[in-house]
């Protein structure tokens, strides 16, 4: 996904790189993981799974935003090391 998203945006945007291609990979996992388990496995009710697949990708995306400023960071020091 990211390799995507570059090939569409060029060497701009990379922090729409990485979060773009986070965010999408995340819904994916929250939602085939957290069915398979919690409603699968565990054979929870969908309407409690609702919520605990919202909360998780919340936060899996709150880190992600988080984690910008330190991605560039690690960029930078690559760059200039």
């Amino acid at each position: 996904i990211y390799a995507w998203i570059k090939k569409w945006t060029g060497p701009r945007f990379l922090w729409f790189r990485n979060n773009a291609s986070t965010c999408i990979s995340q819904i994916i996992d929250t939602i085939l993981i957290d069915i398979v388990y919690l409603w699968g496995g565990l054979g929870m009710e969908m309407a409690h799974v609702w919520p605990i697949m919202l909360f998780s990708f919340s936060y899996k995306i709150f880190f992600s935003v988080a984690n910008t400023p330190i991605f560039y960071l690690m960029i930078y020091l690559a760059k200039y090391d």
